[in-house]
């Protein structure tokens, strides 16, 4: 049967980070100062965040939006199709919900009317105080640019729908690019990594910030749309010298009858010996799960710079919407 949800973190390699929880404090901007540098990584500053700088909020008249609310078995997209908006305009007027992540009854704002902007019906965020770390960015042979950025959840309870918006910065600090991402997991248990991956193609210039700032986060009190979940990892171990790390294994959900996932995924987060992420990559699955049935998964995560000294393994598995 579906029981709380658990997000498991498997250790491979020297040690299992650990964090303590400390009081939620006022949503913070972390920032890193980056400089190309001849080999394929940047600098960066170190420690927790210290700006409590918010992008700017928006001016100008504030048309009365009209508000969708989820039915079962809508998606964004659907959504999107049945008002004649661009899927990205949908998700730029409501930066607090998941595309992944829909319930029923939601409210959806519906940008409009007639090409009026989209970000002056863009609601007020509160994100619950997340404190992310300086960003660890890696350059690409395309000329582009990857920033992971990671946080623990010490909000006091679990979180669902962590975003967070990611901007590449001048030196005079104009934005040049910039764009929000979500958490690959939905469910970040209490003390739980939270991890967010950007992707900029534009080339940065030689100096530049890239700053991380958080967008939402919902507290959530009750877990039961996720199955209890275990990782057994039967097999691991470094590629390519550590540019590469193989991970093998099985998710075990913890149910006593066939269920049916609506949703599964295993991520797996490469680190390296300075207890940076430096890579991740995921699998999803679905469908019917019996009872004692493990998931098989097979997973290789690569550097986006130095070699990999340990990984994590995490897994969820949310269950189908009745």
């Amino acid at each position: 049967m579906a029981g709380l949800g658990i997000t498991t973190r498997i250790l491979l390699g020297i040690l299992l980070l650990t964090a303590c929880a400390p009081q939620p404090t006022p949503a913070l901007t972390a920032t890193a100062t980056l400089r190309l540098l001849p080999s394929p990584t940047f600098t960066r500053t170190p420690g927790r965040p210290t700006s409590t700088h918010a992008p700017p909020t928006p001016s100008g008249p504030t048309p009365t939006p009209l508000t969708h609310l989820v039915e079962q078995g809508e998606t964004l997209l659907g959504i999107a199709i049945e008002y004649g908006v661009p899927l990205d305009d949908l998700i730029t007027a409501n930066p607090g919900i998941s595309p992944r992540l829909l319930s029923i009854g939601q409210p959806i704002l519906i940008p409009g009317p007639e090409g009026a902007p989209v970000v002056i019906l863009a609601p007020t965020a509160t994100p619950i105080a997340l404190a992310f770390s300086g960003p660890a960015c890696y350059p690409t042979l395309s000329d582009g640019l990857w920033c992971l950025a990671w946080a623990w959840n010490d909000a006091g309870s679990p979180l669902e729908g962590v975003a967070a918006a990611v901007s590449l910065l001048d030196a005079r600090a104009a934005t040049i690019a910039a764009q929000t991402v979500y958490s690959p997991l939905n469910l970040i248990l209490e003390d739980g990594l939270i991890i967010l991956a950007a992707h900029f193609d534009t080339e940065p210039p030689e100096t530049a910030r890239v700053a991380v700032t958080p967008v939402s986060a919902l507290g959530l009190s009750d877990t039961s749309r996720y199955f209890t979940t275990q990782v057994d990892v039967t097999e691991g171990g470094p590629l390519s010298s550590g540019l590469a790390w193989q991970v093998r294994g099985a998710v075990h959900l913890g149910v006593e009858a066939e269920v049916e996932v609506g949703r599964g995924l295993v991520l797996v987060v490469g680190f390296d010996e300075d207890d940076r992420p430096v890579g991740l990559t995921s699998w999803e699955f679905g469908g019917n799960v019996g009872a004692g049935a493990p998931v098989p998964f097979d997973l290789t995560v690569s550097s986006l710079g130095p070699a990999i000294d340990r990984v994590e393994v995490f897994a969820e598995a949310l269950a189908t919407a009745e």
